[in-house]
């Protein structure tokens, strides 16, 4: 299973109502409750009281809630940049 997959796995996980989108909410309450999420999370060296930013910053089209497309890309994006360059759009992000 590629990694791509892996996310699109674990949006469907976050994706509580299973609307095709998940919202700020639901993403918190990922955040919490899904291990992998959290793992993610740690891994990406990002707080829980970053959330809303890492939201922003997620949600490419502005409509308050993430596409399944708006979730993979970035995070895969995020994942694979150097640790630098990762660090430096999430502050520049967090700093908007």
């Amino acid at each position: 299973i590629s990694e791509k997959q892996q996310l699109m796995k674990l949006f469907e996980k976050l994706d509580l109502d299973a609307s095709g989108s998940v919202t700020y909410e639901e993403l918190e309450s990922g955040g919490k409750a899904v291990k992998e999420f959290s793992q993610l999370l740690r891994v990406l060296d990002i707080d829980r009281s970053d959330l809303q930013q890492i939201f922003v910053l997620l949600d490419n089209d502005e409509n308050g809630e993430l596409d399944l497309h708006e979730f993979v890309d970035t995070i895969f994006r995020l994942r694979h940049a150097k640790a630098s360059t990762a660090t430096k759009l999430v502050q520049h992000m967090l700093t908007k």
